[in-house]
């Protein structure tokens, strides 16, 4: 037995603002639609023209409120064949909201709609009126690029942390990023930077605030060491698993690292006690 995908569903206040929308953004246009008899809801299918995946978008006639839907997690992607014009396209129409060049590929977020809540844009909230869908800032900015396309000229905290960065509710940095995310704040993290260069420590500039300091999720001692004081090989939370990015003492050495090429801004320590 086989499947293959047919369409994927979005529910949308503002049907015709949608398919506007899809159309002059995504060249997706309505292929069919089914209307209730009592037309307490319309359903419109759009295709692209190449591929037999639909969109369908649903409008209720009983709603009249945005959609929650959660923290947004899911997404749809599209793939394109110029990717320069289409971003080009879309930076005309003034919806994108965050672009990442950390992948292989250079991809973009456009929020799906022309209408923009009231919120702080610190924050990079973008919303989807027909849909009510309201999203915060998936990735916290790891290079000036990413700070950049935000429209952010600096960052107010940048976290340093002897982890890799995770994006997950299970890793200490990652959560208070967001915290201070949603509370305002302009956010970056350094990951693992190196000790002996001030290449991987200036990478997002220096902070308008402070630093915030972090060993990572895991003690650099027990980390880096078993209980026989035998170094590890391994690191769960290094690139390839390799350890050898985590220094002994991570705290200390991070903010000595700090002090060394940033003395203007003072460290904020999370973890073990103040160097002296």
């Amino acid at each position: 037995m086989k499947f293959t995908i047919d369409h994927f569903n979005i529910n949308v206040l503002d049907l015709d603002k949608s398919l506007a929308f899809y159309d002059k953004a995504l060249g997706l246009k309505e292929a069919r639609r089914k209307k209730a008899y009592d037309g307490s809801f319309i359903i419109v299918y759009l295709e692209d023209g190449i591929s037999t995946n639909k969109l369908e978008l649903t409008w209720l006639k009983s709603r009249t409120t945005p959609y929650d839907l959660g923290d947004e997690e899911f997404h749809i992607a599209f793939k394109t064949n110029d990717f320069d014009v289409a971003h080009a396209h879309h930076k005309q129409m003034g919806c994108i909201c965050y672009e990442t060049r950390r992948w292989a590929s250079i991809s973009s977020v456009i929020r799906t709609d022309t209408g923009w809540k009231s919120y702080p844009t610190d924050e990079c909230l973008f919303s989807d009126t027909s849909s009510g869908t309201l999203t915060s800032l998936m990735f916290i900015p790891t290079t000036m690029a990413e700070v950049t396309a935000l429209g952010w000229d600096r960052l107010d905290i940048v976290l340093v942390t002897g982890d890799t960065y995770i994006d997950s509710p299970f890793m200490g940095v990652s959560l208070i990023g967001k915290i201070l995310l949603k509370d305002g704040f302009r956010v970056g993290i350094i990951a693992q930077p190196a000790l002996d260069t001030p290449e991987d420590i200036l990478r997002l500039g220096t902070p308008a605030l402070f630093w915030g300091v972090t060993g990572g999720a895991v003690d650099s001692m027990v980390a880096n060491y078993t209980p026989l004081k035998k170094r590890r090989k391994t690191d769960d939370y290094t690139p390839g698993y390799v350890n050898n990015r985590r220094p002994d003492r991570a705290v200390i050495a991070y903010a000595n690292l700090i002090r060394r090429f940033c003395k203007p801004t003072p460290p904020s320590f999370w973890e073990g006690s103040k160097p002296a």
